[in-house]
């Protein structure tokens, strides 16, 4: 029998043929259509904060580029000059990059990092979402409203880190949940190398390393998989899940010949909590030893970097989703995911481990707003649960979709489709506003930029000084206090006898004289006192140039004479 060919078809029969290749073509375009939205989005903040000359500014960004910058850039490379602080993996990442100069001084190098980083955190988040509410409608707008926030869209151009735990953390919870739901070994050993991963760029990874191992004897309990295979799950998840931990103990103990090393010395976060609070005129945090005012600080740090709109909405979701759907297998994940956040920094608050400035709170400064970015994705995956509110559909929130008639299915879809235009650009307003006043609306640019160029102003002052006077010959400079001084001058680091080169470094504080020929030093630290008594630097150096800032005492430039 002959095939019917479309010149054979009347132009009513070929249109009714047409309809469902429009259809599936349009529903192509509106697969690839989010994806290169979110990727122009990002490229465009990058462009856009590079171009500004924002993006390189916050004082522990530059301390990233210079921690990975100095492992090879040095008078004496070698593999102990990681830091033994901050931990390790984003300085690694950094590593080949930051070889360039231009990376390097610029910051691009982190930006590029933190971008991929922001990229990986929109897939998990986004399957996080689609295996939560089984709709793809739902996960976008988590996704949208995520990928929107003006706060997250900065933070991607930075160097900063957060970025990059966000993405393993979220990593984390989206397999750990597909773990207790299906029982599945890859899904634990994916789960096991983000927890891995988390654990190498903050410490608060190392509390999911701990409780996903509590929820892996959790799952033993409710599937049951027998001894034999429990036990192999075990071995699995501790063996991947604690390398990162294993990994920098032992770094620590290699490099310093102290495995808690980290907790220890001139720039571990005790001591430097300690110095915040004495610039600010503080005998101690306001909420030190005091559970609800730690709470508050958080609470309003999350405000400013989510908006009080995704706030309270994402807080009610959650509280809706807790009431309805606490017996599912994947719950105390999603309850982990959304908890951990504000409890582990509110905790640090309330220990004096931790410290977190609000404008509206004392000492009514900003200062680490940028952690509750970590929050962010929990409130954002808990905002479509209020459109099941709203819309009536509490049976198909119970029972899933299967529970509704055809026609019910279609209507619920019309009415998702539309509250996620609605909520979208409800929360979206705010972020407009924000993006309306600038600095003073976008809270992590608002932080950078008052510790970055307002507190270092005299570092700036100075850099420019060296651009124009420098000859090449040595310095003598603590690197990790003026970081910014050796990047925005593009001097080597190895130019600088600093305070990793030992001996040079107690040499050069003892007999300047014989080892340098630039002395750059600010007021009141302990190399200024050092100096002050030193024969050498009042007979042989002069004074060249002061470097002077609002927040900060005097830099002062020294020059053989």
């Amino acid at each position: 029998m002959r095939k019917t060919s479309e010149g054979d078809l009347s132009p009513a029969a070929r249109n009714q043929r047409e309809v469902p290749r429009l259809f599936s073509s349009l529903s192509r375009t509106l697969k690839i259509l989010p994806v290169a939205i979110l990727l122009l989005l990002s490229l465009g903040a990058l462009a856009f904060c590079f171009l500004l000359g924002i993006s390189n500014v916050h004082y522990d960004g530059v301390a990233h580029l210079n921690i990975a910058r100095r492992v090879f850039d040095h008078s004496q490379p070698q593999w102990n000059l990681l830091g033994t602080v901050w931990l390790p993996l984003q300085h690694l990442l950094l590593l080949p990059l930051v070889q360039s100069d231009w990376l390097w001084k610029t910051g691009m190098a982190g930006s590029l990092v933190s971008l991929l980083s922001f990229w990986l955190a929109c897939w998990f988040l986004y399957q996080l979402a689609l295996d939560l509410y089984q709709a793809k409608e739902w996960a976008w707008v988590t996704l949208a409203v995520f990928a929107l926030n003006p706060n997250l869209l900065y933070l991607l151009t930075t160097p900063l880190g957060e970025m990059l735990y966000v993405a393993w953390m979220l990593g984390f919870f989206l397999y750990l949940g597909r773990f207790l739901e299906r029982g599945r070994t890859p899904d634990l050993r994916r789960t096991a190398w983000m927890a891995a991963l988390a654990s190498l760029v903050r410490y608060d990874g190392w509390l999911l390393v701990l409780f996903g191992g509590g929820l892996l004897i959790w799952a033993a309990v409710r599937l049951r998989p027998g001894w034999r295979r429990f036990f192999h799950w075990l071995v699995l998840y501790g063996s991947i899940a604690g390398s990162g931990i294993f990994s920098w103990l032992l770094y620590n103990w290699l490099a310093c010949h102290d495995p808690l090393a980290f907790l220890k010395g001139e720039y571990a976060t005790q001591t430097r909590i300690g110095r915040i609070l004495v610039e600010a005129g503080l005998n101690q945090f306001p909420p030190y030893h005091h559970y609800l005012m730690s709470f508050r600080y958080f609470q309003e740090a999350s405000s400013l970097s989510a908006g009080s709109r995704l706030f309270f909405l994402g807080v009610a979701g959650f509280l809706l989703y807790a009431v309805l759907r606490f017996r599912e297998k994947r719950w105390p994940v999603l309850l982990l995911l959304f908890l951990l956040p504000p409890l582990y920094y509110s905790h640090n608050l309330f220990r004096g481990t931790g410290i977190i400035f609000v404008p509206t709170l004392p000492p009514y400064g900003i200062l680490n707003v940028r952690y509750t970015a970590l929050f962010l994705p929990a409130l954002c995956l808990f905002l479509p649960a209020l459109g099941f509110i709203l819309l009536g559909l509490l049976p198909a929130l119970k029972k899933g979709a299967k529970g509704l008639s055809s026609g019910g299915r279609d209507w619920a879809r019309i009415c998702s489709l539309g509250m996620v235009l609605i909520l979208t650009a409800w929360i979206s307003n705010q972020y407009w506003k924000w993006l309306y006043m600038g600095r003073f609306g976008i809270a992590f640019w608002q932080e950078a930029y008052v510790n970055g160029l307002e507190r270092k102003t005299a570092e700036f002052q100075t850099a420019e000084f060296l651009q124009k006077n420098f000859d090449g010959k040595p310095i003598l400079m603590d690197v990790s206090e003026h970081g910014m001084i050796p990047q925005q001058t593009g001097l080597p680091l190895k130019s600088f006898i600093n305070e990793t080169e030992y001996p040079r470094w107690e040499q050069a504080i003892r007999s300047p004289e014989t080892m340098v020929d630039w002395i750059i030093v600010q007021e009141d630290d302990s190399i200024w006192q050092a100096l002050q008594s030193t024969k050498g630097l009042q007979e042989q150096f002069q004074p060249v140039f002061i470097g002077r800032g609002p927040f900060e005492v005097p830099i002062h430039v020294y020059r053989r004479k």
